[in-house]
């Protein structure tokens, strides 16, 4: 639970939420497995595996693109510092990604993550409407959107997204660079020689993770 949504849990609530995640009377606060945050597991398998591949994605035009565990996790690496240092984001802050199944939007996600971050997705197939209560509800401070998505968020952004600090312009060429918009801005965020072996340190095993909004088909959408 994010420090954010503590904020707003009465505590009797936080309590029944604490019990409901036991497992099998393991209390939730001893882990069922270490480490026990996905930026943690993230380190640990890209360091022992590699060059072994972890994603695999194919474009609209049936282009294959691979990306080994160590590749990824090395941009994974950059994109927070760039969130952290640029951005100035701190556990607990959210991000919304206007995208759709893309591998910049996995790179993105664990991107946030490493950092302790919520990523808020927008289904792009939702109307203005619904999208632009997303961005007021959510009070998210930076918001990434592809490049074939970006004009239609523009004046949504300027009406409803009071909260947004930054939005970057995604680029759909994951090997050119990171974001077309900021690939000046991006290249001068370079991981110091030995930084990979240094384990996360910002992501919390209770950390929220996802905010996932409902398609408001009976009102407003819902945060989940």
């Amino acid at each position: 639970m994010s420090e954010h949504a503590a904020e707003t849990v009465p505590p009797g609530l936080q309590d029944k939420i604490r019990r409901a995640r036991d497992l099998a009377g393991r209390p939730h606060s001893k882990r069922c497995a270490e480490p026990a945050t996905v930026a943690g597991t993230l380190h640990k398998h890209a360091l022992a595996l590699g060059e072994k591949p972890f994603l695999i994605y194919y474009d609209d035009t049936h282009h294959r693109r691979e990306r080994s565990w160590i590749d990824f996790y090395r941009r994974v690496r950059i994109t927070a510092k760039m969130l952290r240092e640029a951005f100035g984001v701190k556990r607990g802050d959210r991000v919304v990604t206007a995208m759709h199944n893309h591998d910049q939007t996995v790179l993105i996600t664990f991107a946030a993550w490493h950092l302790g971050l919520t990523v808020v997705p927008l289904n792009m197939g939702e109307d203005d409407k619904r999208l632009a209560y997303i961005l007021a509800h959510s009070g998210a401070k930076v918001l990434f959107v592809l490049k074939e998505y970006a004009e239609r968020l523009r004046p949504l952004i300027a009406a409803h997204g009071a909260s947004i600090r930054r939005a970057l312009c995604v680029g759909d060429n994951y090997a050119s660079g990171l974001y077309i918009s900021y690939e000046r801005e991006v290249s001068f965020y370079k991981l110091e020689q030995g930084e990979l072996e240094k384990p996360p340190a910002d992501a919390t095993p209770d950390g929220e993770a996802l905010l996932v909004y409902t398609s408001g088909t009976t009102g407003v959408p819902k945060g989940v």
